[in-house]
């Protein structure tokens, strides 16, 4: 299962379902000055803190292109790859098709957007044992435009968390 990418008015904090992106969103919403996107030297990694592990910041090249200037270390935990410093196409096509899906849509709109998807993951175990197998999960994402001194986006804040299954608490 896989939602297209929603994009997100000021009033849809309570669309999100983890609570985690809401105050993000919050966040970043706090940012804003007469509804214009923030600009990124308003990003300080010391109030990010709460969602560091669980954000990845994309830079936004030329020719619709995207790399990653920052993955998670849960995401790198989680799924056992540094992607800093690579290009978004470097992922598998059909996952780099998503993504890139996902995050032009975000450019388009000029605010957030937020998708659900359930798939299965490989998950590795702890200190580089062998995968654990396939996990199927399903996980929320929040892509947060940031803008320029000019006002472009050159940078996406991007917050994923799994969420939990029925019965989980």
């Amino acid at each position: 299962m896989t939602s297209a990418p929603t994009p997100l008015m000021a009033a849809e904090i309570d669309a999100l379902a983890h609570s985690k992106l809401r105050a993000l969103l919050r966040h970043w919403q706090d940012r804003r000055t007469d509804g214009a996107i923030p600009d990124r030297t308003l990003l300080d990694p010391i109030a990010l803190a709460p969602w560091l592990g669980n954000l990845l910041l994309i830079e936004c090249l030329e020719g619709e292109r995207f790399r990653y200037r920052l993955y998670g270390t849960g995401f790198v935990e989680a799924f056992g790859r540094e992607w800093t410093g690579h290009d978004l196409a470097e992922l598998p096509p059909d996952q780099y098709a998503r993504l890139r899906e996902e995050y032009l849509a975000t450019l388009a709109a000029g605010q957030p957007t937020c998708r659900r998807h359930r798939a299965r993951f490989t998950v590795p175990l702890p200190g580089g044992a062998q995968p654990s197998g396939d996990v199927e999960m399903t996980w929320e994402r929040l892509v947060l435009p940031l803008a320029d001194h000019a006002g472009g986006v050159t940078l996406l804040l991007v917050g994923a968390f799994a969420l939990p299954e029925e019965g989980e608490a």
